[in-house]
């Protein structure tokens, strides 16, 4: 018993002191990983929101020459098209195409690119550079249209 009463506990200052430093700890972790993380989800919704969205009108498929034919429309002016990704699909796989591309505000612009198999349908995503970022966005692939087979 005698010995339990000799036995200091830690300081009613040093424990504050140590829970400070904890939370300042804490709070700049999530300042270091959680905010960038905000911040980059923010942006993508302002690069792929609904006025910046660009539009497959028709898709042609020419199984002969193995090549796809798509026609791209923009509306908004607010942002910097760098390009554009392609998904083709069929019954059983998905592939991407990737195409630079600097359709204007408004424009529409007809792409044919090499495509060895079959595809059933095209989605589409715009590659979008925001103005003061340094690296562009990739939105996700939205609405599939059917593919015409045409000879």
């Amino acid at each position: 018993m005698n010995q339990l009463k000799n036995k200091k506990a830690v300081e009613p200052v040093i424990a504050t002191v140590l829970l400070i430093v904890i939370v300042i700890v804490a709070v700049a972790l999530i300042v270091a990983f959680v905010i960038p993380m905000i911040r980059e989800s923010m942006d993508k919704a302002k690069a792929c929101g609904p006025g910046n969205q660009v539009e497959l009108e028709y898709a042609k498929q020419n199984l002969s020459s193995r090549t796809i034919t798509v026609r791209i429309s923009r509306g908004s002016s607010d942002f910097t098209l760098e390009g554009i990704i392609l998904q083709m699909t069929n019954s059983t796989t998905a592939k991407i195409h990737r195409q630079a591309t600097n359709i204007s505000a408004y424009e529409a612009d007809v792409i044919t690119f090499s495509w060895p198999g079959a595809a059933d349908s095209v989605g589409i995503a715009p590659v979008i550079k925001l103005v003061g970022k340094d690296k562009p966005i990739e939105c996700d692939i939205q609405g599939a249209i059917p593919v015409e087979q045409v000879s």
